[in-house]
């Protein structure tokens, strides 16, 4: 949405699928250095959760790197709200795939 480089005030659009739902998002760059950390907050959502607020974070940590995920959100709706207690399950098996697919494209190898 926003053009140029990226940095806070950046907003960006997605869509995102949860327990089979589909809905849309805006999010704006609250924090950004390269390689080291990336956070931002939601503005909007047209599912029944939102993300209020998150981050990336990586740092050096005994010979490798240690990535820290932080999430935070919301129910927009009566569904949302009765989703919200099994996101913490779903949101670790994505956190999962999603190290696993991170890890593919910095060292090159598929894991099994």
């Amino acid at each position: 949405m926003t053009a140029g480089p990226i940095g806070p005030g950046t907003r960006f659009a997605g869509t995102t699928r949860i327990l089979g739902l589909t809905g849309t998002y805006t999010t704006e760059v609250t924090a950004f250095e390269p390689c080291v950390r990336y956070a931002w907050r939601g503005i909007g959502a047209s599912g029944p959760v939102m993300g209020v607020m998150g981050s990336y974070e990586l740092a050096e940590a005994e010979g490798g790197t240690r990535f820290r995920l932080t999430l935070e959100y919301t129910a927009t709706s009566l569904l949302g709200a009765l989703l919200l207690p099994g996101l913490r399950f779903v949101a670790g098996m994505v956190l999962r795939r999603f190290v696993r697919q991170l890890d593919e494209l910095v060292t090159g190898a598929a894991q099994p």
